[in-house]
């Protein structure tokens, strides 16, 4: 099954890859090593250690995604990405629209909940060509973003640059 270490790596390549611990202000307010305080009111974001983040990225992210249970470290290191950065329940369903793209399986309702029939045809994929589509996808997710609020686009490359990672 799919290593958390290696894929809390690759998230924090794209949130701090210097581990640095450097406090940014972005659309989230006050964030550290990704955890923003809009989305984690309760969390004191200036006295955050990197243990704890490791702790929220796995029972809030790396939980919800299943990443345990994906067999694949790669496809579980952009799943966990994606939902640190757009949201579990987005990143979810723009896995399952992926996945029915590829139509190897029974349609997957895209409805943004990793269950059963979702982490059954995300472990039958090839995870090469899974991992292509769900990028597209990011792209084309980050695009309308900062189409439709101007006021994003200045995140624009960076998102690019995460969709393809």
């Amino acid at each position: 099954m799919a290593d958390f270490k290696k894929a809390i790596e690759f998230v924090l390549r794209h949130e701090d890859a210097n581990l640095s611990g450097e406090i940014t202000h972005d659309s989230g307010g006050t964030t550290k090593f990704g955890i923003s305080q809009r989305a984690h009111p309760n969390v004191d974001i200036e006295s955050l250690s990197l243990i704890e983040t490791e702790k929220i990225y796995r029972d809030e992210y790396w939980s919800t995604i299943r990443g345990d249970e994906i067999r694949d470290d790669n496809v579980a290191a952009k799943l966990l990405d994606m939902a640190v950065n757009m949201g579990s329940h987005q990143a979810v369903v723009l896995c399952q629209r992926a996945l029915n793209v590829l139509a190897l399986h029974q349609a997957i309702k895209e409805d943004g909940i990793l269950g059963r029939m979702t982490l059954a045809a995300l472990n039958a994929a090839d995870p090469q060509l899974l991992l292509i589509v769900v990028r597209s996808f990011c792209e084309e997710f980050y695009r309308h973003i900062a189409a439709v609020n101007p006021e994003y686009h200045k995140y624009l490359h960076g998102w690019l640059l995460r969709a393809n990672a």
